[in-house]
């Protein structure tokens, strides 16, 4: 994506690996909203225990403001977690591509 004067839009992408009970996540929440109120894209991927906290009602708030929402179907599976909005539901492909991508990549 390219802004008005062709300049690169910065990425940034969060990994959480932590879920709803850890303070870890709400944090991540609050970075990603505030991250939104710059003019970058702002990817998170959900990962282990994280997965857990995929339908938290504040992503669809955050998605809906542009926010692109991954979460790792391996790791729902396993914790026999119910594929659900709003996240994406994905593979460690994407997790790889993010990495790859983005200019800047929080571990949480």
């Amino acid at each position: 994506m390219k802004t008005s004067d062709q300049q690169k839009v910065e990425k940034i992408g969060f990994i959480l690996a932590t879920g709803p009970s850890d303070s870890k996540f709400t944090h991540a929440l609050r970075l990603a909203e505030l991250a939104l109120d710059q003019p970058v894209e702002v990817y998170v991927y959900l990962i282990h225990h994280g997965v857990a906290g995929a339908d938290h009602p504040s992503w669809q708030n955050l998605v809906d403001r542009g926010l692109k929402l991954f979460a790792c179907a391996y790791s729902a599976r396993q914790r026999n977690i119910p594929l659900q909005d709003p996240a994406t539901w994905v593979g460690l492909t994407v997790l790889n591509d993010l990495l790859v991508e983005c200019d800047k990549t929080v571990f949480l």
